[in-house]
């Protein structure tokens, strides 16, 4: 698999009924950066607060206010969900984890444009060092409710708490453009599938990649 940038590996354990984990693994790291990690504050767009999680193999802009992803950033600089205000599927659709629905829980643009709400996540670091940090989000309402921890080469997500049923939504722009015949999906059953291509099924882990 020389030609593909594999990126992220998608892993689901239960712990509790209501416990879920994550694992986004993203590719290789360099060098240069020596393994630390490194957080700092941005705000997209003039009115997305965000926490900017620099780390050997990827770079995570996580929306504070929603509690989601708007940007994961390869070592190229490509960016894997290029989530924007607006544009429906080519914007505002995008974005990880997105567990909720009919509520877009776990989603960067959760309190923005059409999913517009009184009941924002507060997000905080608990935990920071070298080598691990950890974010904490929780509605104000206290209902839905994760952990994030970041390594060198991988993030964990544990999902705590959240009303009803939930799902575990990646849409966003594999590689940096989103080439639905060329990008490609690998599940646990070990089948590698083209994005165009339509599937269903229940699997540990699935990864998504893109073609060189």
């Amino acid at each position: 698999m020389s030609s593909v940038r594999p990126k992220f590996t998608i892993q689901f354990t239960r712990l509790l009924v209501t416990v879920i984990q994550v694992v986004l693994l993203a590719g290789c790291g360099s060098p240069k950066h020596k393994d630390e990690i490194r957080v700092s504050e941005v705000t997209l767009f003039g009115d997305m607060a965000c926490y900017r999680i620099e780390t050997a193999s990827a770079t995570y802009v996580y929306g504070k206010r929603g509690a989601g992803f708007a940007s994961i950033l390869d070592l190229e600089g490509n960016d894997w969900i290029s989530y924007r205000h607006g544009g429906k599927a080519l914007g505002e659709y995008r974005g990880l984890p997105k567990c909720g629905q009919p509520v877009k829980y776990f989603h960067c643009g959760y309190g923005f444009g059409a999913y517009a709400n009184d009941n924002p996540f507060e997000t905080t670091v608990t935990e920071q060092s070298s080598s691990h940090v950890r974010l904490h989000s929780v509605t104000s309402d206290g209902a839905a409710e994760c952990v994030w921890d970041f390594y060198p080469n991988h993030a964990t997500m544990t999902l705590m708490r959240i009303p009803g049923r939930y799902w575990f939504l990646y849409e966003g722009t594999p590689g940096g453009t989103l080439d639905i015949e060329e990008d490609f999906v690998i599940r646990s059953d070990q089948q590698k599938l083209p994005l165009s291509t339509p599937w269903i099924g229940d699997f540990s882990w699935m990864l998504f990649s893109a073609k060189e």
